[in-house]
């Protein structure tokens, strides 16, 4: 277990960290969009303790990481300043405190926007693809979780679900940080449980997701001007 402390410590190393590997060479390719003074909180679902979802040993705290760290590395490249809110499996025993501690975390950093990335899982295997989710009222989080939608629909065409709005934990306690959790597949159907083990693939989820936010950013949502953004 981290302390707050330590948690704050690995926050700012980590910001710094992104201004550094952009330095040594992490440099986005002609015609991707910049991302340059955006600050992004990552959160992967679960950790240590908490598995969250799982089957035949593959678990859901694996594959937040493992994505959110994808995801990083790539936001990284277009010039955007990232932090995760763990960086390894390791978590609070107690799940509210862990919420908690996390929601501190974003509070300090203050981003521009926040991700949390989970996995679905349902008892008919038929069920798959990804959705993404906003804080219900929050109207640059829906324009967000739009945009995220919209990408993630691109690289699995057959993914027929909306963003829609709901009452998460870390959002709520952030209403003027556009936020979106995204629930980026199904454990309990085949295809999407071999996409989460493919590295390719999770290569192109962040990239949906990076995508998403490049959009958003792009049409001017970032302002932030009342606590229902």
């Amino acid at each position: 277990m981290l302390s707050r402390h330590r948690f704050w410590l690995l926050g700012v190393a980590l910001l710094f960290l992104s201004g550094a590997l952009y330095a040594s060479g992490l440099h986005r390719d002609e015609g991707e969009i910049a991302l340059t003074d955006v600050a992004v909180v990552i959160d992967p679902g679960h950790g240590g303790r908490d598995p969250g979802a799982n089957i035949n040993g593959l678990l859901e705290k694996d594959i937040t990481l493992s994505v959110a760290k994808i995801l990083q590395g790539q936001l990284i490249r277009r010039e955007a300043s990232v932090l995760l809110t763990r960086s390894g499996d390791y978590a609070h025993p107690n799940y509210k405190k862990e919420l908690a501690e996390r929601s501190r975390l974003i509070e300090k950093v203050n981003p521009d926007v926040l991700i949390s990335i989970h996995i679905n899982k349902f008892p008919h295997p038929g069920c798959f693809g990804g959705q993404v989710f906003y804080q219900e009222g929050s109207i640059k989080g829906e324009k967000l979780a739009e945009k995220i939608q919209t990408e993630l629909i691109r690289i699995q065409p057959e993914n027929r679900r909306e963003a829609r709005s709901g009452d998460y934990y870390l959002l709520r306690e952030h209403p003027r940080t556009p936020g979106a959790v995204l629930e980026i597949g199904f454990i309990s159907n085949p295809i999407d449980r071999q996409r989460f083990q493919s590295a390719d693939e999770k290569e192109a989820i962040a990239s949906a997701i990076v995508a998403g936010i490049s959009s958003y950013v792009a049409e001017g949502y970032l302002a932030r001007n009342s606590a229902t953004d």
